[in-house]
Parts: C-alpha cells; structure tokens; sequence
C-alpha cells in the first residue's frame, strides 16, 4: 500500500477503460487455431458515461480499509473524454479501486488501457495503477501527471482454465 497523506492525497482519474483485443500484431488474441480473434472494448460502461446515482453502472468499488474518510470513490465530471470519469482519492493509506469482472477466454492474451490523470502522489509509493484482481500484476503506477492524461496500459494472459477476471482501476496496492 502506498503512503498517502491528507495534504498529499492522490487522485486519479480514470476514463475510457477498455479491455481491447485487436486483431493482429502484439494485441492478438491468442486462442486455438480455429477460432478467430475478438476485437472491441469488452469491459462495460468503460468510459463511465451511465450511471446510477454517485456510482457508474457495471462497476463496484473495493477496499484495503472500509474505515469513513480512508478514501473516496466517486464519479467526476472532469473527463478525458466524454462527460465523466471516476475519482478515487486516497486521504489515508489504502487500496481503493473501482473493479468489474468481466468474461475472457482460456489461455488468451488480452490488452487492458485506460486514461489517468493523477496528483499529488508520493514516489516511492504504489501510486495510480491498472490491475488484475488476485495476481500482483500492475500497470507502470503514475504519481502525478502534471493535470495532464496519460495511458496506462496492463497485458496479460488467461490461465488454460480461466473463464473471467477482474479488472481494477486503483490507487494503493
């Protein structure tokens, strides 16, 4: 878990995750010789546009602490592109994220990207990351983005057995 304090708490904004399987070169799908490779964005509502109340749609939020006033995930109207993105501010240390499982093929290689804009976040650190639940696998973490967007990107592949994963928007570890 990363170091966050009050006075140096971090934010990242997320938008346009998508989970992007294209079709040829280092993005292929890797899959049996007979079927061919999906293309397009599998993760839903990856731009975070719908949604219900202070939550987007198809997406929960998880916790290292539940503790109130730890951390704050919310929706934000401020935007990569779009209308909306979402904000998880660390004032305590913690692992907060917005997560959402979603269907994969076995022993498949899958491209997840998304958009950050992050500040005030301590070197050293975990810092802002892509993930995927229950692996120690994480995107480059970015600390602070100079109120510029920038991509963060995670690949990865499926176990011959794997049918799903969980993909997590963070900050902390």
């Amino acid at each position: 878990m990363s170091k966050i304090t009050k006075k140096q708490g971090i934010i990242a904004l997320c938008v346009l995750l998508a989970l992007i399987i294209a079709g040829a070169g280092v993005f292929a799908l890797v899959r049996s010789r007979a079927a061919a490779p999906e293309e397009g964005e599998l993760i839903a509502n990856g731009g975070f546009e719908s949604a219900s109340g202070d939550l987007p749609d198809g997406w929960t939020v998880g916790r290292w602490y539940w503790d109130e006033g730890v951390s704050y995930l919310t929706l934000s109207d401020t935007a990569y592109s779009g209308e909306k993105s979402v904000c998880v501010e660390n004032v305590e240390e913690n692992d907060a994220r917005f997560e959402q499982t979603i269907a994969v093929q076995p022993n498949a290689w899958y491209l997840i990207t998304c958009m950050a804009r992050v500040e005030g976040g301590q070197e050293g650190g975990v810092g802002a990351s892509l993930s995927v639940k229950d692996t120690f696998v994480y995107s480059e973490p970015v600390y602070d983005t100079n109120d510029e967007w920038v991509r963060l990107t995670l690949y990865g592949k499926t176990a011959a057995d794997q049918k799903s994963i969980t993909v997590m928007c963070r900050v902390g570890g």
